[in-house]
Formats: C-alpha cells, sequence, structure tokens
C-alpha cells in the first residue's frame, strides 16, 4: 500500500518507489478534491511479466488522476469497483465513466471515480512490438483512431472476461508463489496472455487488420501451418504447435475450424504424407520404413492405409515404380 499525503504528494510518491516501479506506464498522479488535510492511496502490486513486453497491475486508489504516457504499449483498465473515465488533460471534466478504458500509445489523462469514491480494479499493457510479433502482420494491423474508449457493463457483454480471468489469476499467483516459479509461470503465460488480449481488442474493435490477415484466426493458421511446414520431420504435436504459435490448444483447434481448414492434426498428416511420397516417387536409398520415419511418421499401419486412400496406391507400390525407373532392382 503506497500512502499518498495530498500535501506531500511529490515526496510521498518519490520515496514510495511508485513511479520507478511502473516507470513508462503511470506517473503524474494527482489528486485533484483533496485539501491540504486529506490524505488518499494508491494500492499497487504487480509489473512486468515475461520479457517486459507486457504488464499486469491490480490497483485500489482514491478518487484521482494519473497520467499516462504510454508512447509504445496498448492498455485497458477494467474496474471492479467504482468508475474511471479518460480526459485529455487534468483540468478537464471527465466526460464519459465506465468499467474499462481501452487507450492506445499517447499521453493523456485517466480520472479514477467520482465523488470522492474509491476504485479497484486491475490494468494489462501491451507494447506495440509484442503486438507486431504475435500477428506477424508488419504496417497490415492498425488502432482504430484515436483508440481512446470507455466501455460500460453493457459495452463489454463478457468480451473481457478470459483475458481479465487470467490477469487475476497470474496476479495471484505472483502473491502466493516464489519467485522462481513465478518466472517460469509468467513465462508460459504470456503467450495466453497475449492471444486474450488481441482477440479482445479486435473484439471491441479497437484492432483492425489488414486485408491479407481479415482476422485473427486467419493469423494463427498461418503461423501454425508455417511451423508445420518447418518441423514435420520433427515428432511434433498438435499440442507442440500451439505453444509454438503461443495460443492454447482449444484457440488453435478453433481458428483451423473457423477458417475451413479442418483440424491441425489433419494438416500436419497432410503435409507428411505429401513429402513421404515425393521422396518416394524419387526413388530414394533405404526403405519405405525409412522414408516414413524421415518424415515423422511413427505408425506404419495407419501410414499405409491413410496413403492409399490419399493417392491411390500404397507406399511400396510407389517406391518399386520410382525404383524401376532409375533401374534399381525393387
Amino acid at each position: 500500500m503506497y500512502k499518498i499525503r495530498a500535501s506531500h504528494i511529490e515526496q510521498d510518491l518519490e520515496s514510495s518507489g511508485l513511479l520507478l516501479a511502473y516507470k513508462g506506464v503511470a506517473d503524474g498522479i494527482q489528486f485533484p478534491r483533496f485539501d491540504d488535510q486529506d490524505d488518499g492511496h494508491f494500492s499497487a502490486s504487480g509489473g512486468l511479466v515475461g520479457d517486459g513486453t507486457m504488464s499486469l497491475t491490480r490497483f485500489d486508489v482514491t478518487d484521482c488522476v494519473i497520467r499516462l504516457p504510454r508512447a509504445d504499449f496498448i492498455g485497458y483498465e477494467r474496474t471492479f469497483s467504482g468508475q474511471l473515465g479518460q480526459l485529455a488533460d487534468a483540468g478537464q471534466t471527465a466526460a464519459a465513466h465506465g468499467v474499462g478504458s481501452i487507450s492506445s500509445p499517447g499521453q493523456f489523462w485517466l480520472h479514477f471515480g467520482g465523488q470522492g469514491a474509491p476504485v479497484s480494479g486491475v490494468a494489462v499493457t501491451m507494447s506495440l512490438e509484442s503486438l507486431d510479433s504475435f500477428l506477424e502482420t508488419g504496417n497490415e494491423r492498425r488502432l482504430s483512431p484515436p483508440l481512446q474508449m470507455v466501455l460500460s457493463s453493457d459495452g463489454l457483454t463478457g468480451r473481457d472476461l478470459p483475458l481479465i480471468g487470467l490477469v487475476q489469476y497470474v496476479l495471484d499467483e505472483r502473491r502466493r508463489g516464489d519467485p522462481a516459479f513465478n518466472t517460469r509461470r509468467d513465462r508460459l503465460a504470456v503467450p495466453l496472455l497475449q492471444e486474450m488480449m488481441v482477440q479482445f481488442l479486435v473484439d471491441t474493435g479497437s484492432l483492425v487488420l489488414g486485408s491479407s490477415s481479415t482476422n485473427l484466426d486467419a493469423v494463427i493458421v498461418r503461423k501454425a501451418k508455417q511451423v508445420i511446414q518447418e518441423h514435420y520431420a520433427s515428432p511434433i504435436t498438435v499440442a507442440s504447435v500451439a505453444s509454438a504459435v503461443g495460443v492454447s490448444l482449444r484457440s488453435l483447434q478453433k481458428s483451423f475450424r473457423d477458417q475451413g481448414e479442418g483440424t491441425p492434426r489433419q494438416y500436419l498428416s497432410s503435409v507428411r504424407l505429401d513429402r513421404a511420397r515425393e521422396c518416394l516417387k524419387i526413388g530414394m536409398q533405404g526403405s519405405v520404413t525409412e522414408i516414413a520415419c524421415d518424415c515423422g511418421i511413427m505408425h506404419l499401419g495407419r501410414f499405409s492405409l491413410e496413403y492409399r486412400r490419399r493417392f491411390g496406391e500404397t507406399p511400396s507400390a510407389t517406391f518399386r515404380t520410382a525404383r524401376l525407373a532409375r533401374g534399381v532392382p525393387g
């Protein structure tokens, strides 16, 4: 808990370490409704997660305004009690209040509370670098300008529940766990946090993806296909593909289904079958079994059945024909 006295705001902020802990995320805290005898408070826990491209914060504040100079971050604040509003400057009366605030990079003021009411909630920020890395679409994405949006409960209609639920879980576990375990947990949680943050931004119309990537599902499917094409020969699973893409297994399966691509497992099997056929038609040295294993296929009986169903002949027939064409005895 950071105790802030109205008559010693700058001194208390400096001594509390609050601004140092959240440098680049929040500064310039003011309590405009206090007189010299009033005290306010700003309780905050959390901080950076993963490689520092995301931050999670739980806050409990007295009626105040905070400048958010997020030069390279997009953020979302969600209150559980009290309301918040966005202001162009510290002295402006908040025109709109709600329970959620989405903001793009740039300086503006966030007003917590109203009529002295305390406000509690959580905040999550994501760097633009992390956003672009997740999407891998370069300038194909754009933030709906100007991205300063206050949402009421009706405007959210549960769209932020997966994101906020995970944020609360990570913050709760951070508070209970040991630092070393927290670091490992954060590293595992970041891909899922990224996925949920991007999906929330798309759902609210805050993030618009370019024409070559019309939605998040298309981005996920494209990245998954790239992983499979590069690693089909390894003993990868659909779960490991999802992990490499940075999404949950369920989300990966849903994205393939919604894009009319079947299932990730079917695509992986198709890539392996196609590659095996290419090798068999060349008549490479070795055996059908060795070629199948080199293509990541371990279930040889199933391989023969699926190969025949797909290509109308057995793997052995393809291999024999290719070797005879090259003058190699079958």
